[in-house]
């Protein structure tokens, strides 16, 4: 089993920059998503492809205060985390506060993601 590392300084305690086609961006890692969702917004600015929702899968998510965030589209995404590249189909929502959020999935696909904070 593989382990890779990011030693990038977290921003503002739960925020790391990454690049999707050459495009810095924000994003929040949160450790208690199960997936990674992205803004439609940002989606159409990056030209994205948006796909339908995969028929049985379930196209309403819930934000921590429980608020429905429907989901609009999936798409398939390359996130380059440092030296990292994240290949991965993402969720769609309209309407969220974030641009970009990272779930409990990143840690799935790289099977150890290290991301040291500032001490």
């Amino acid at each position: 089993m593989s382990e890779a590392a990011v030693t990038q300084p977290l921003l503002h305690s739960n925020y790391i920059i990454v690049k999707i086609k050459r495009k810095r961006i924000k994003c929040l890692v949160d450790t208690g998503s199960i997936t990674f969702i992205i803004n439609l917004k940002l989606a159409r600015e990056l030209q994205l492809h948006l796909k339908a929702i995969p028929k049985g899968e379930i196209n309403v998510l819930f934000s921590a205060s429980t608020t429905p965030m429907p989901t609009v589209a999936v798409t398939d995404v390359q996130i380059k985390c440092s030296d990292i590249y994240i290949y991965h189909t993402v969720k769609v929502v309209d309407k969220i506060s974030h641009t970009l959020i990272l779930g409990t999935v990143l840690r799935d696909n790289m099977q150890q993601l290290l991301i040291k904070g500032q001490v």
